[in-house]
């Protein structure tokens, strides 16, 4: 059976929703007004929206109003929107004429605006049935010489690429960050204590988890470069990353149909 226009528009990603944020240039009534207007007017079409706040994978709406002086003070003159996703990119702009009466006018414009947003959402979501692919970045190693621990950092890397991890720049937006720390102990009988751990947090600070690793390692190994025990280090680091990584992806899939982790 052929599916509906509305049908359609709520065939939404699942962990997708909507922050309704601050409109500039309107009083605090009107403010209140557009937000309210806005927030019921997406969840109509099934969009999670929230003037409180969003989830890491949200889209965030924000506004600004022209207002046109009249004899009883002021109306609003035109509405000029952004949509911007999860990292702060662009969208869509969505600039809409108000027509002379605005109590009329207001309202439909809200639901058009409505409309546009969830078919803009629609039209880069991703297929309801893939999970969430996570970008994923690894920060410098910190407790020892980065020219040190370099072969480890790009070793992580490649092995959370190949645990399907997309793995980006720590200079790039990404839903995860991993932070690596180096202890190395004194040397006993030619060997050195390296423990590693590595902390993975949620772009908003809160933590996913933990993966720790120590062993004895011949103390030449850590002389220079860290070449030797990049390879085995890694895919142990990566392994227990990706773990957190998964359980990250479920709490951005909850079950029924409220939209990922809490507040950012």
């Amino acid at each position: 059976m052929e599916r509906s226009k509305e049908s359609a528009l709520l065939a939404l990603p699942d962990s997708v929703g909507v922050e309704v944020g601050r409109i500039g240039g309107a009083p605090p009534g009107l403010e209140e007004q557009l937000r309210q207007g806005l927030e019921d007017a997406l969840q109509r079409r099934g969009l999670p929206a929230s003037r409180q706040g969003g989830n890491l994978l949200s889209y965030t709406v924000t506004g600004q109003v022209e207002l046109a002086t009249t004899p009883e003070g002021y109306r609003p003159a035109g509405l000029d929107w952004e949509l911007r996703a999860w990292d702060g990119s662009l969208a869509a702009r969505i600039v809409q004429d108000v027509e002379v009466d605005p109590d009329a006018a207001l309202p439909v414009l809200l639901e058009r605006l409505a409309d546009r947003i969830a078919r803009q959402i629609r039209k880069e979501g991703r297929n309801e049935s893939e999970p969430v692919r996570l970008r994923i970045s690894v920060a410098p190693i910190s407790g020892a010489a980065a020219e040190a621990t370099a072969p480890l950092l790009r070793a992580v890397e490649t092995a959370l690429a190949s645990h399907g991890l997309e793995v980006v720049p720590p200079a790039v937006p990404s839903h995860l960050h991993v932070f690596g720390n180096a202890e190395i102990g004194p040397v006993h009988a030619g060997l050195r204590e390296l423990q590693l751990g590595w902390v993975v947090k949620w772009s908003d600070g809160v933590e996913v988890g933990r993966v720790d690793q120590a062993n004895a390692v011949p103390a030449e190994w850590l002389a220079g470069a860290w070449n030797s025990i990049a390879a085995a280090a890694a895919a142990g680091a990566a392994s227990g990353i990706s773990e957190l990584a998964v359980k990250a992806q479920l709490e951005l899939r909850p079950s029924g149909a409220a939209a990922g982790r809490s507040p950012r």
